[in-house]
């Protein structure tokens, strides 16, 4: 619930100076699944930050696969954004959904990559 302890991040994680943290599901007629339905604090809306900051490519991570990383990810490809799903990065409700989830999100175009071999790479 917006706004409770259980909506906090964890009192250890620290975020880099000028991250903006995007809210969504906070309308309680939508489900609000993708990041691309949520605002920043003064109220853009992700998009719109984000092109504003020239920002075309998204490494994408997170809970759940197959229902706010699936939908965030396919609205960054019809955007015209690329995107990165890093697999070890995300947990899944259902397991056949979440396999189901990857194999749409990469027939529309995203790549699939693991978070520790980015960092092997230095990328």
């Amino acid at each position: 619930m917006q706004n409770s302890v259980g909506a906090q991040f964890h009192p250890r994680l620290k975020l880099p100076l000028g991250t903006v943290v995007i809210s969504k599901g906070t309308d309680p007629t939508a489900d609000g699944y993708s990041a691309f339905e949520g605002r920043t604090p003064d109220g853009a809306r992700f998009l719109d930050d984000l092109r504003q900051h020239g920002v075309g490519h998204l490494y994408v991570a997170g809970l759940a696969t197959d229902y706010c990383v699936k939908q965030s990810v396919l609205d960054a490809l019809a955007a015209g954004l690329c995107a990165t799903l890093l697999e070890d990065a995300t947990a899944g409700v259902d397991p056949q959904d979440s396999a189901e989830a990857v194999k749409q999100m990469r027939m529309r175009g995203a790549v699939a990559r693991s978070n520790a071999r980015l960092k092997e790479h230095g990328n």
